[in-house]
């Protein structure tokens, strides 16, 4: 079979190298002569095997010639029989190996074994890495729906999406489908509060719509603003002092038609028997009721009203002082339901 050029040349070169008993086998004192004709015996073997074309097995034969004495002749064998037999990646890291040995001058030789390198390098396919696994499918997303606060305004022009734009919209076109700001969160809208950063109760009267007086209103309760003594102790006839506040609460109603319905929670304090105060809780519910209708022209006054008793089963305060126990002698008005 003949050999490429640059592997004649190297020949050459490799034979003029290892003439004179081979002056390599000198580098190292514990190298033996049994060592040397144990090599030199299986280097033979494997030419022969190379020149037959029986590669593998010239392999074999040359890897044993190496394993007794590292010489450059063995490294090469080896190289040029890796290469033969197509295995690159064996056939390069033994040329590496002999031309690292620097036994080649500055010379043609080493030129062409720098060229049969890159010959090689050429033939080893580059490490191909498997594709990651492919992500589990995903259902798709639901549809979203075209008006998602059903305010009638569809998403793509709501500049409140996420918000319902409720009875009093914003007129503003920046902000289309947005209801008017309540600062001061008192049901009152900004535009109509008279006081929009006091906190205070609807009103008929548009100066005092929305500002500071005897009764505060949010979202979900209506209060006074100080204590107030509805009722004498043990008794379930209002005083006459609670007449005023009564009287706002009524007009707070009167001006939030939003406002459907109102719990009356009427509560004593924890001194007596329970069941009787239970008793006089829920009359004193039904008298507040009772004058807020007598009180009210009853075609402007929409809001349903339910009455609750809890006698002194809901304390706010300790009833070991006369201000705890008037504390939890009160009235209170708890908004139920409300439209936008």
């Amino acid at each position: 079979m003949p050999l490429p050029t640059c592997l004649v040349i190297l020949a050459i070169a490799l034979a003029s190298s290892t003439t004179s008993g081979c002056a390599w086998t000198q580098t190292s004192a514990k190298i033996t002569a049994n060592q040397v004709a144990m090599s030199r015996e299986h280097n033979e073997k494997g030419k022969a095997l190379y020149i037959q074309g029986r590669y593998q097995e010239a392999i074999v034969e040359f890897e044993k010639a190496y394993e007794n004495l590292d010489a450059p002749e063995y490294l090469f064998n080896l190289a040029r029989a890796y290469d033969s037999a197509k295995q690159y990646e064996d056939a390069l890291r033994f040329y590496r190996a002999y031309l690292a040995k620097g036994t080649l001058p500055e010379s043609p030789q080493r030129q062409a074994m720098v060229q049969k390198i890159a010959e090689v390098e050429k033939l080893i396919p580059p490490a191909t890495i498997p594709p990651p696994p492919s992500p589990p499918e995903r259902a798709p997303p639901p549809p979203v729906p075209p008006d998602i606060d059903q305010d009638g305004v569809p998403n793509e022009q709501d500049e409140c999406r996420y918000t319902p734009a409720g009875q009093h919209p914003d007129p503003r076109p920046e902000f289309h489908g947005c209801p008017i700001r309540d600062r001061d969160e008192d049901t009152v809208l900004d535009r109509e509060d008279a006081c929009p950063d006091q906190r205070g109760a609807p009103d008929p009267n548009p100066k005092k719509n929305g500002c500071p007086g005897l009764v505060e209103v949010r979202y979900d309760y209506i209060t006074p603003v100080a204590h107030t003594a509805f009722f004498a102790p043990g008794k379930d006839k209002l005083l006459r002092k609670s007449f005023p506040v009564l009287l706002a609460v009524v007009d707070a109603l009167i001006a939030s038609p939003q406002i459907k319905k109102i719990a009356i929670e009427a509560h004593t304090d924890g001194r007596g028997n329970p069941k009787k105060n239970l008793d006089l809780s829920e009359r004193r519910a039904i008298n507040v009721r009772r004058w807020i209708v007598e009180s009210s022209d009853r075609g402007r006054f929409p809001t349903a009203m339910e009455m609750r008793g809890y006698g002194g089963s809901r304390p706010v305060m300790f009833n070991t002082t006369r201000e705890g126990r008037a504390r939890n002698n009160r009235i209170e008005f708890h908004i139920i339901e409300m439209t936008q």
